[in-house]
């Protein structure tokens, strides 16, 4: 997984996605402001939700629970 330490939010989103790619589908993040909708969207689905990653409805840093998620989700 990639380490969100160092890139802004749409680049870490669109990285990830590549890795992600292999087990679902993922959206496209459109603005920094979205991350939390992106993050749902992801986290809510069937492939990723198995590993119980991180509400990002509890984090108001998008990096925190990016780091969080990449610890959850075994790539």
């Amino acid at each position: 997984m990639i380490d969100p330490r160092g890139l802004n939010v749409k680049d870490w989103c669109d990285l990830t996605a590549l890795d992600l790619g292999q087990l679902v589908t993922v959206p496209t993040l459109l603005s920094e402001h979205d991350w939390q909708r992106w993050a749902i969207s992801v986290s809510s689905s069937t492939k990723i939700s198995q590993f119980h990653p991180p509400d990002p409805r509890h984090f108001g840093d998008w990096r925190e629970w990016a780091m969080r998620f990449i610890q959850a989700v075994p790539l």
